[in-house]
């Protein structure tokens, strides 16, 4: 096993540097994610807003590159509220009742509130629609690192 240094490439954030202990770089970047990110203001901000735009959720209500061109252009959705709820059950799969709770919460009607997510979501999201987004992060084995004197 070896020991990596692993935070976000964006910002020095002493509090978000960890030391974790795996077999590989990428190893190490998954358990980054997975006990890091869940409880990362940042991401949960971005679970939580409820915008189209520069969102979590910008991937259902845009998604093909027709509506890509379309928002960008004229800053319109061309989605319908039902082909939404769609791709967010697909991209759900077996946890249909958590995407219900998502999408009740989205169309709510009320402000952004990272408190008023569901339970479990910051989690299911992590694990399944970031696992191969590692370019915010870095790790870096601690035998890498020179030590001057």
């Amino acid at each position: 096993m070896t020991t990596y240094l692993v935070g976000r490439q964006e910002e020095f954030d002493p509090l978000l540097l960890k030391l974790i202990e795996a077999e590989s770089e990428t190893e190490a970047l998954m358990s980054y994610r997975r006990c890091v990110f869940p409880s990362d203001p940042e991401f949960l901000d971005s679970l939580a807003d409820k915008s189209v735009n520069m969102s979590f959720i910008e991937r259902f209500w845009i998604f093909t590159p027709e509506e890509q061109k379309i928002f960008v252009t004229s800053g319109k959705l061309i989605t319908t509220e039902t082909q939404f709820k769609n791709r967010l059950y697909d991209a759900f799969g077996e946890r249909q009742e958590l995407a219900s709770q998502y999408i009740q919460y989205l169309l709510d009607g009320r402000e952004s509130d990272v408190n008023a997510l569901p339970p479990g979501l910051a989690e299911f999201a992590v694990a399944n629609f970031l696992a191969d987004d590692w370019s915010s992060l870095f790790a870096v084995p601690l035998n890498d690192i020179s030590c001057l004197s």
